[in-house]
């Protein structure tokens, strides 16, 4: 598991529409409130070798997540989730069936 960087091959305001511009720049909005917390992760990880992002598992052991393979939790405390509209795939795990 990697930290998802932006990366573009070309200038998004170039070849989006405004739709997936607007998301676009409410990415790099979230991104840019989070740096501080990451950075602050990072000098932590450096000392403790507690990870940056981690599986549910780690966090919440012996929970039922260890087969949660998509959601990720950064720190200890921000749960990040991919989210599809519509839905491709059921959910499943132990959040499911909450």
């Amino acid at each position: 598991m990697g930290f998802k960087v932006m990366q573009f091959s070309v200038a998004p305001w170039r070849v989006l529409d405004a739709g997936h511009l607007n998301a676009v720049h409410q990415a790099v909005q979230t991104r840019a409130k989070l740096t501080p917390l990451i950075f602050d992760l990072a000098r932590e990880s450096g000392v403790t070798g507690t990870p940056i992002i981690s599986p549910l598992e780690y966090v919440f052991p012996n929970q039922g997540f260890e087969g949660v393979l998509d959601p990720f939790m950064l720190g200890d405390a921000i749960l990040v989730a991919p989210m599809d509209h519509p839905p491709t795939r059921p959910a499943s795990g132990p959040m499911a069936r909450r």
